[in-house]
């Protein structure tokens, strides 16, 4: 049997995140039934979007409260770094939690 795929994603990542990359995933479940998505965001605007779109086994949320901005420059991004949504799905995937991380 094939192990699951994990997926890390930064919902909080670009311009209209987290609904534009909560509906990539969404999509991407539709033809990838055997992935599971690490989601790193904001838990109650991603639960709202994802609710009975995806089944509950086949994704878990981690709630980071704060993000890099758009209009952040790399170091102020860094500066606010490790209890960001970016920060930490990259980690997981340093840890070997999880296979690879997309962000927007």
């Amino acid at each position: 049997m094939t192990e699951m795929v994990k997926i890390a994603v930064d919902a909080m990542g670009g311009d209209g995140s987290p609904k534009k990359v909560i509906d990539g995933i969404i999509n991407h479940h539709t033809h990838h039934k055997d992935v599971f998505y690490k989601i790193f965001g904001d838990e109650n605007q991603i639960k709202v979007l994802l609710k009975d779109k995806i089944q509950i086994e086949n994704f878990e949320i981690v709630h980071c409260s704060e993000t890099v901005k758009s209009g952040d420059t790399p170091l102020e991004g860094a500066k606010r770094g490790k209890k960001t949504s970016m920060w930490l799905s990259i980690e997981s995937v340093k840890n070997k939690d999880c296979d690879i991380i997309i962000s927007a």
